[in-house]
């Protein structure tokens, strides 16, 4: 009898060990869920504010028109994104998409895998930014610009790039606009790849049309969903590729879609002083900027 009660206290202590482990893991499980959840909004917040705090509108998007027409009715803010942060060089634009942010370009392409635009990393996962190779020329100049971004689960940053496997987002989602200080780009995509990590895809500029051809050519016949439109190769005079990663398909891999330019307006020439036109600039918000900064000068 006193063994049967012995055996029946161990059996009871082991399924209290079990239950006690398991209520951990499960509590722990929702910690893990809850921080990935935080993590994904801190994220998405830090750009909203960005955005807010740069009076970016690009409601004209909404109704269809030429960049022409609508260049007048768009608003960023540059100079209050130079005052955010340098680096900040140009804003991106996918209509159907989360794509909603400022490109940055680095000194290298390490500091913004982990940065956000305002320099600073996440609390628990790194968003980071959407940036230009340090290897190109600013001002996308270069015959084919290369843009990085994360591929997030929440469909933040660049995931909607490696979401257009799925034929449907690619037909709907083709549109990319670009704008910098001077200059408004409306790309189209055109091909959709997906290659290993140490794919030579990264060359910005070639020795002559022949060489430029062949590197269009070579990415074309790489495409995994279908262009009914596809460019000509000899058409093309400047390309743009978003990168994202991807190990859906290639271990390790790369998710790359390229878009040539369909439309490039010029905003306004700059000065000669090297300001920008006051059409892209929100006047008001540059006041209230002012005198932020002299009552700031004033209180020291």
């Amino acid at each position: 009898m006193k063994h049967a009660r012995q055996g029946h206290t161990q059996k009871k202590r082991f399924w209290d060990v079990v239950f006690y482990l398991a209520l951990i893991v499960f509590i722990g499980s929702l910690v893990s869920l809850g921080a990935l959840v935080f993590s994904y909004w801190q994220g998405q917040q830090a750009y909203e504010s960005v955005a807010h705090d740069a009076h970016v509108d690009l409601s004209a998007f909404d109704t269809p028109a030429s960049l022409e027409e609508k260049k007048s009715e768009i608003t960023i803010d540059w100079a209050r994104l130079q005052a955010i942060n340098p680096d900040i060089k140009a804003w991106i634009y996918i209509p159907g998409t989360k794509v909603n942010y400022p490109i940055v370009q680095g000194s290298d392409n390490d500091y913004y895998l982990t940065h956000d635009a305002q320099r600073t990393q996440g609390l628990l996962t790194h968003h980071g930014s959407i940036f230009q190779d340090y290897r190109n020329t600013p001002h996308f100049s270069d015959q084919v610009n290369f843009l990085y971004g994360h591929h997030m689960r929440d469909g933040s940053m660049f995931a909607a790039i490696a979401a257009m496997r799925m034929q449907a987002n690619y037909e709907t989602q083709r549109d990319v606009y670009i704008f910098t200080p001077e200059q408004l780009y409306h790309l189209r995509s055109f091909s959709l790849l997906f290659v290993d990590a140490d794919d030579p895809l990264v060359q910005a500029n070639f020795p002559d049309r022949a060489a430029f051809n062949a590197y269009i050519t070579d990415k074309m016949n790489r495409n995994v969903v279908e262009t009914p439109d596809m460019p000509e190769a000899g058409s093309i005079s400047k390309l743009f590729a978003l990168i994202t990663c991807d190990n859906n398909i290639v271990h390790d891999g790369r998710c790359v879609l390229y878009c040539n330019v369909v439309e490039q307006v010029a905003v306004n020439a700059a000065t000669s002083s090297g300001s920008v036109s006051s059409s892209f600039i929100d006047k008001k918000a540059l006041n209230e900027l002012d005198t932020q900064l002299n009552k700031t000068v004033t209180q020291r």
